[in-house]
């Protein structure tokens, strides 16, 4: 996890960071399967953003990426957000049923966000809201590649990732999905 920061956006708390997790895999390899080889592998990179007190504090629901290959699906519609998203109660009970059509438009919204974004998990519950994006986008940093000499460059990218957040918590607090309302 790199550049955690916590602060407040038209009077919403949040945190955010960059996380990257990765596991490392032992295999065997070779022609005879005789030789041993390590590997590592991503399996997220993004970003996890938390917004207190943001929702209803009823609502107790957790979605989870269920990593199928979404292509063109339209996650609005109930068969298609099933096949790619399993939802639950904190105790593990299935929560299919408090899907709403607002719930499943935020995270339509949430992916188109970012270009190329992916919700990975999307949380609500005790009044807060607990959010994983698998995107390119960072948040209050600058490329890698970006020369540290160029001031103004790191301004201007440093500033595009602090308005790329202030757009994605608007994004959030407009959603009827954590209030119960009807878009």
């Amino acid at each position: 996890m790199t550049d955690f920061h916590e602060g407040e956006h038209k009077g919403l708390r949040f945190s955010a960071a960059n996380v990257e997790l990765r596991r490392t895999v032992e295999e065997k390899s070779g022609p005879d399967n005789d030789n041993w080889m390590t590997r590592t592998e991503t399996l997220f990179r993004g970003i996890v953003v938390r917004c207190k007190d943001i929702c209803d504090p009823t609502l107790d629901i957790a979605l989870n990426d269920m990593f199928q290959e979404r292509k063109k699906d339209d996650i609005t519609d109930p068969a298609a957000f099933r096949k790619h998203f399993a939802a639950h109660t904190a105790d593990g009970r299935e929560a299919d049923d408090q899907v709403t059509p607002q719930l499943r438009g935020l995270g339509q919204k949430l992916e188109a966000s970012s270009g190329s974004a992916k919700l990975c998990g999307l949380i609500l519950r005790d009044g807060d809201l607990t959010l994983a994006l698998n995107t390119r986008y960072v948040f209050a940093g600058v490329p890698e590649e970006l020369d540290l000499r160029d001031i103004d460059g790191i301004r201007k990218w440093f500033t595009a990732s602090l308005t790329g957040m202030g757009n994605l918590l608007d994004l959030i607090t407009e959603s009827p999905a954590l209030t119960g309302g009807t878009e």
